[in-house]
């Protein structure tokens, strides 16, 4: 089962469509599925080495492989600082076997469905990007 089918209940879509200004487009609204950033083909040694850095650096959520990246302040949205009562804001981590995969859907600690919660930004994204690629370089992986 996907990240979003063990955090969400089946049939619930937090947020169907992104804005597309982020990728140099027309700033506009299209149905989407689930964006991600994705590192594969780790290899046994890379999975623990990871999962260690994950307890260490991110939430630990109690569902296994599953960390959340929780936003700074100075990467939230406007519509995420003004909804202070919903957060924390966060984007989620899977460590799977062989990969790491994070969503860009910027998700509410204590709501399911409501504005705030969206689709990363160009600048959330790069944040959550940046965090990966720190953690890769930091551990040496794939070197």
């Amino acid at each position: 089962m996907s990240l979003a089918g063990r955090l969400f209940k089946p049939g619930a879509n937090p947020l169907p469509t992104v804005d597309t200004a982020c990728a140099g487009k027309l700033n506009m609204v299209v149905p989407v599925a689930m964006k991600q950033y994705v590192v594969d083909e780790l290899q046994p040694a890379d999975h623990r080495k990871i999962a260690e850095y994950l307890s260490s650096h991110f939430f630990i959520t109690g569902l296994d492989g599953i960390y959340w990246a929780i936003l700074d302040d100075d990467v939230l949205n406007e519509t995420q600082k003004s909804h202070r009562e919903c957060g924390l804001f966060y984007l989620a981590i899977e460590l799977t076997d062989t990969a790491v995969t994070c969503e860009l859907l910027v998700r509410a600690k204590n709501k399911l469905r409501c504005d705030c919660i969206q689709y990363a930004t160009c600048r959330q994204r790069d944040w959550m990007m940046d965090q990966v690629d720190t953690m890769i370089k930091n551990l040496v992986i794939g070197a």
